[in-house]
């Protein structure tokens, strides 16, 4: 029984090592692609990022905005929605 729990132990050891070294090889993969497009587009990251975060906002505003008017339907609102 100790034979078997320990081979277990050993192939999840074994198994879990190759994940780590696959995901750190994708990771630095990721990290390359990342730092080439960063020098082949210069600046146009930077803008890109400053586009998406406005565009983040917006959205977060416009969800505080639909909780607000959700918050604000009475429960006989709520019923005649749906009309």
């Amino acid at each position: 029984m100790l034979k078997n729990l320990n081979i277990s132990f050993a192939g999840f050891a074994r198994k879990t090592q190759e994940r780590l070294y696959e995901t750190v090889g994708t990771t630095k993969g990721a990290m390359e692609a990342a730092h080439s497009r960063r020098q082949a587009d210069g600046g146009k990251i930077e803008t890109e990022v400053k586009r998406m975060s406005d565009r983040i906002a917006a959205l977060k505003a416009a969800k505080a905005d639909i909780a607000m008017l959700q918050s604000s339907l009475s429960p006989a609102d709520e019923s005649n929605a749906g009309d």
